[in-house]
């Protein structure tokens, strides 16, 4: 299994630095919308067992169709046609739940996660949409890739050999203090080494220390989330496309948790 996270990493990896430094905008949108789509196909399975078959086709047509609008929206409108697409959604989607609920009460709790699934997913791998159009913005979200990925293996490794005092046992069992302290320090390694070598500055090291502090807190939250997601939906992964990975959620959870934190911090810090 190790073995196969490992290749299917190394593979990935390059394809994705080809991506933000080659692809033009219009194609990075159009490639995270299929990105969303997979992982809206996913979210959808995680949640079926909490609220039926999502209650009503209507309000799974509108999750994919906004799953796929919502990062090209990102590229053509910017910021507002985020939003615009949000309050659409939520409008529609409470629009269908109303008309259905004389006959399918459960429909309102369906709408509530379709809502919440559009948070999760499309808007916030929109947001990569909006850094990338930012200056340097192909090279920030290389280092948020690397910052996130050094937190899952540090975590990883020091958990096995390390680890000890549970973090959160009800939510993801294997997870302790040891191994969530040691994919700290090593997103902080990375995203300081990188910072420093690729831009060749040293002027705002602190800075750049605390965002990669703020980066692996909040991808392990991410990690969480989708664990108790997974746990309440009463399965183990959330798909089989990324041989020793699981699914594209099981491998982006953390990292879509983190790419807000990011925007936030290259439109108003760094």
């Amino acid at each position: 299994m190790l073995l196969k996270r490992w290749i299917t990493a190394i593979i990935l990896f390059p394809v994705l630095l080809v991506v933000l430094v080659k692809a033009d905008r219009l194609t990075l949108s159009i490639l995270i919308s299929v990105v969303s789509l997979l992982s809206a196909r996913e979210y959808l399975k995680i949640v079926r067992p909490v609220c039926g078959e999502i209650a009503d086709k209507k309000i799974q047509a509108l999750f994919y169709l906004t799953c796929a609008a919502m990062p090209i929206s990102a590229r053509i409108g910017s910021e507002p046609a985020v939003f615009s697409v949000i309050a659409v959604n939520f409008l529609l989607a409470g629009c269908i739940a109303l008309s259905k609920f004389s006959r399918q009460a459960e429909v309102f709790n369906a709408a509530a996660r379709q809502v919440l699934g559009v948070v999760y997913i499309p808007s916030f791998l929109s947001l990569l949409v909006l850094v990338h159009e930012l200056d340097q913005g192909a090279l920030w979200i290389i280092w948020l890739l690397l910052v996130v990925f050094a937190g899952d293996t540090g975590a990883y490794y020091t958990g096995c050999y390390l680890g000890k005092r549970k973090l959160a046992p009800g939510i993801s069992p294997k997870k302790t203090f040891e191994g969530a302290a040691g994919g700290i320090g090593a997103s902080i390694v990375m995203g300081v080494a990188f910072y420093a070598i690729v831009f060749s500055t040293l002027q705002y090291i602190g800075i750049i220390f605390i965002s990669a502090l703020l980066i692996a807190v909040t991808a392990q939250a991410g990690d969480l989330f989708a664990s108790a997601m997974k746990r309440a939906g009463g399965i183990k992964d959330s798909g089989s496309l990324l041989p020793g990975h699981g699914g594209v959620i099981d491998r982006i959870d953390g990292f879509m948790f983190a790419v807000p934190v990011l925007y936030v911090l290259k439109v108003f810090v760094l």
